[in-house]
């Protein structure tokens, strides 16, 4: 006979740009193995495209419009997510950010769902000590924190008390279905209005402060001083691209420097680059990172969160101190004046990916904590 689904709840509190933990959770729902799960969303606040995404794959996602988890309107949604928890049959819960892990676990026990996962993607960005002290009296209900990286459960283990046996690492996955797409990178470079043979520094990340764009900048005054025809791409969007756009006027790069915006074509975005540079001053683990390691792009980025895991230093990428304009452009300046220095970086990289850090990887690392958990509460059925 075979196991009969188990129904799993994903709750978040936002789904809007498809990158970072929306996107994670987006693979992680539509790669389950449907013969063993059934999974279901609930967003605090989401799009009406990025609910067509879940809903083209038959994953039911609700967005219940709520800007915080306190008050009395958020109080009747509490009472109406338990009735649909009872109604599908809810067996595991797994909450992504710091809002979904202190709401949904307090759901989560009131619903007497038997299973409940939490997860940290994150050194503690945004939360304040309020959080820290609902995650320190909460933690006990849960059964098991995935961390996205080893730097990050240590300091889950050191901030909130954890112990390390309650935490399990899970590495993100790469999808790799776009990536492999055939491009040709000369094409990509005219669209842009990049001159053949011109070296480009490239950046992927949305424009958030933590992600060290103004750092970028900085260094490619610098690096300019030694590669005069050095072109700089930047994709992603967020609430300080006005700003980096108005520095770069100020910087005088405007000539040599292309906005890509949001985009999913990750594959013509990092086939013009020479070198992919991730400036943040905070990370858990980046899948800008590992994207452009599979396709053999040389790598510098700052030895925050869980870099180091995937980054070793010299062999798969280049590791330097955050908010470091030198430090980038010295490491910038070594590869790209360096062929072979690069090339072996890339390949190197590559081959790391390929091993550990693909979507299969994820995934049965993921459903593997999901059967220990639910085997411990004896809640597997047959059917």
């Amino acid at each position: 006979m075979k196991q009969a689904q188990v129904p799993i709840l994903f709750l978040i509190d936002f789904l809007h740009i498809f990158s970072g933990t929306e996107r994670h959770l987006f693979e992680l729902a539509t790669n389950l193995d449907r013969d063993r799960f059934k999974p279901f969303v609930v967003t605090f606040q989401g799009s009406p495209a990025f609910k067509r995404k879940f809903e083209q794959h038959d994953i039911p996602i609700k967005i219940l419009n709520m800007r915080k988890i306190y008050g009395s309107r958020q109080l009747a949604m509490f009472f109406k997510l338990n009735e649909f928890i009872q109604r599908e049959g809810i067996t595991l819960l797994q909450t992504f950010h710091t809002n979904p892990d202190i709401y949904g676990t307090v759901l989560a026990r009131f619903s007497r769902i038997p299973v409940i996962i939490s997860s940290r993607r994150d050194m503690g960005l945004g939360r304040n000590r309020r959080n820290v002290w609902c995650y320190k009296l909460l933690n006990r209900y849960v059964d098991r924190i995935i961390c996205v990286s080893e730097k990050v459960k240590q300091f889950v283990m050191d901030d909130e008390g954890v112990s390390g046996d309650k935490i399990t690492v899970v590495y993100n996955g790469i999808e790799t279905n776009k990536l492999d797409l055939p491009v040709n990178a000369a094409h990509e470079r005219k669209k842009l209005s990049i001159p053949a043979g011109a070296p480009v520094m490239g950046m992927l990340a949305n424009f958030n402060p933590v992600k060290g764009h103004r750092y970028f900048l900085d260094a490619a005054v610098i690096i300019r001083k030694k590669i005069p025809d050095l072109h700089l791409v930047m994709a992603g969007e967020g609430p300080v691209l006005e700003q980096m756009r108005q520095k770069v006027v100020q910087l005088g790069l405007e000539r040599c420097t292309r906005f890509l915006g949001y985009t999913e074509a990750i594959a013509e975005a990092l086939s013009v680059m020479d070198v992919v540079v991730s400036p943040s001053c905070s990370e858990g683990f980046s899948n800008t990172i590992l994207e452009a390691l599979y396709m053999s792009r040389p790598v510098i980025a700052t030895d925050v969160g869980g870099n180091a895991e995937v980054i070793r230093n010299g062999e798969t990428g280049i590791l330097m101190p955050p908010r470091n304009a030198d430090a980038i452009a010295r490491r910038v300046v070594a590869v790209l004046t360096d062929n072979g220095r690069a090339r072996k970086l890339g390949a190197n990289g590559s081959r790391l990916v390929r091993e550990k850090f693909l979507i299969p990887a994820m995934m049965e690392n993921t459903m593997n904590v999901y059967d220990e958990l639910l085997r411990k509460k004896s809640v597997y059925k047959l059917k």
